[in-house]
């Protein structure tokens, strides 16, 4: 019952967060990462939780660990690709439509459309739940 309690408690900040991060980062940045510690998440707390680690031997216990860093790897996989894109190596050439989709802010900024529109997005989803 704690843990579904705590679960429950969590999803608005875990939202949250999510959201800010998709924000800031690329989806091929955030989304192996959330999906690696979700899982390292989910089994940790279920091995602890139904002590599943007390009956692990030790091969069992090197298995495991070689399954996280798996998990890893294909993380700094997913961050080479995105490293490339940020070089420009294999980035699109720049089109006149990317630079038709800039505004200026308050601040005499440029801001991009898609980055407002995010902005708005996170302030929604915040307020819904009552962060500031």
């Amino acid at each position: 019952m704690v843990i579904v309690i705590v679960f429950l408690l969590s999803l608005p900040a875990q939202l949250h967060f999510v959201n800010v991060s998709l924000m800031v980062n690329d989806a091929l940045f955030h989304i192996p990462i959330f999906y690696v510690f979700w899982q390292v998440g989910a089994t940790i707390t279920g091995g602890v939780l139904y002590e599943e680690f007390v009956e692990y031997k030790t091969w069992q216990l090197v298995l495991y660990g070689a399954g996280v860093l798996f998990l890893l790897l294909g993380i700094k996989v997913s961050s080479g690709r995105l490293a490339e894109l940020e070089t420009g190596m294999n980035a699109p050439p720049d089109t006149s439509e990317s630079q038709q989709n800039t505004i200026v802010n308050e601040s005499s900024e440029p801001t991009s459309v898609a980055k407002q529109e995010a902005n708005c997005d996170i302030t929604e989803s915040n307020q819904a739940f009552g962060i500031n």
